[in-house]
């Protein structure tokens, strides 16, 4: 009965953990889009602006490590969404689009998407 109890607890671990997204990034670079994540989802909240997250984009930028393999891709996803943002802001919002490039720095990092 133990065993098979063991064997239950187990299973359910692992399944948990095969569910939980994981960072593509090293640690540092996993950081600089946590940053970013989070001053999206402020925006995406209604508790901030999207001036807010261009700023951060913008400070975050000059923090990634260049020597991390999927430092490219997070230098795109970046300039993807301040694109969006700036797009944004002259054209008016465009929250799907926002909550889109938000996900492709999510998906990087490990963090779940909305």
């Amino acid at each position: 009965m133990r065993a098979i109890i063991t064997a239950l607890v187990l299973v359910a671990t692992m399944s948990l953990v095969a569910c939980t997204p994981s960072s593509q990034l090293n640690e540092t670079n996993t950081l600089v889009a946590t940053r970013v994540v989070a001053v999206a989802d402020r925006y995406l909240d209604g508790n901030g602006t999207l001036r807010d997250i261009r700023t951060v984009i913008d400070r975050e930028r000059g923090n990634i490590d260049e020597d991390d393999d999927k430092a490219f891709f997070l230098t795109i996803s970046f300039s993807t969404m301040s694109t969006v943002v700036l797009a944004s802001e002259t054209r008016g919002e465009d929250v799907p689009r926002i909550r889109e490039a938000r996900n492709k720095v999510a998906e990087l990092a490990g963090i779940r998407k909305r």
